[in-house]
């Protein structure tokens, strides 16, 4: 993903949530859910059990990286964090590419609500972030960091579908991770304050 786009889909899907509307039935670990006012609601579930996650430290990434768009109304976002397994049905079912991948976005928002309502879901492989995180030298809570805001930025109308189109998408998403990172006094998702500190924020790619 980091450099090409690949197996970054934006299905446009008005079906069935994978997210918070399947977790009761299907296992899932904690859901923080972040509301600030009317029009406003942000959830995190955590759907794998590879790493553990601070769902609400996560949650309020999201409301900070939606803070650098002042266009918005209101939101409805909701933030899967998944295993290989679910990740690979989904890419395979809705993108058309075989095993897992980093990062899917499904589009709610309604027929000319217009930009200035987010409605959708991001679902991230966190496998997947790990090992993208051991190939880049950084570490696994940059790399959801960064799938985070590349699916809000596919909700806000950035494509990567052809060269041009990724490198300006990438450019706006190395910026907002670099902010994200200093406005939240660095990036990590574990439990507790620990977590690395020296681990680069962007290596390699167009726009860096």
């Amino acid at each position: 993903m980091r450099n090409t786009g690949r197996d970054i889909g934006r299905p446009g899907n008005r079906g069935a949530r994978f997210g918070t509307d399947a977790a009761a039935g299907a296992g899932a670990g904690p859901a923080e859910d972040v509301t600030g006012g009317p029009g406003w609601q942000i959830s995190v579930v955590n759907r794998q059990r590879q790493r553990a996650v601070d769902t609400r430290r996560l949650a309020g990434w999201v409301r900070l990286v939606l803070t650098r768009f002042p266009d918005l109304r209101g939101a409805e976002l909701s933030i899967c964090l998944l295993g290989d397994r679910e990740m690979t049905g989904l890419n395979e079912s809705f993108v058309g590419h075989e095993g897992p991948t980093d990062v899917i976005t499904f589009d709610y928002s309604e027929p000319g609500s217009g930009s200035g309502v987010l409605a959708g879901e991001i679902c991230i492989g966190v496998e997947e972030a790990a090992r993208q995180a051991r190939r880049y030298r950084t570490d696994w809570s940059r790399e959801v960091a960064r799938y985070v805001i590349h699916g809000i930025l596919h909700l806000r109308g950035y494509d990567d579908a052809d060269r041009e189109a990724r490198r300006q998408m990438k450019r706006v998403e190395d910026r907002l991770l670099r902010w994200l990172a200093r406005k939240a006094g660095g990036l990590w998702l574990g439990r507790g304050k620990g977590g690395p500190v020296r681990a680069p924020l962007v290596k390699g790619g167009p726009g860096t």
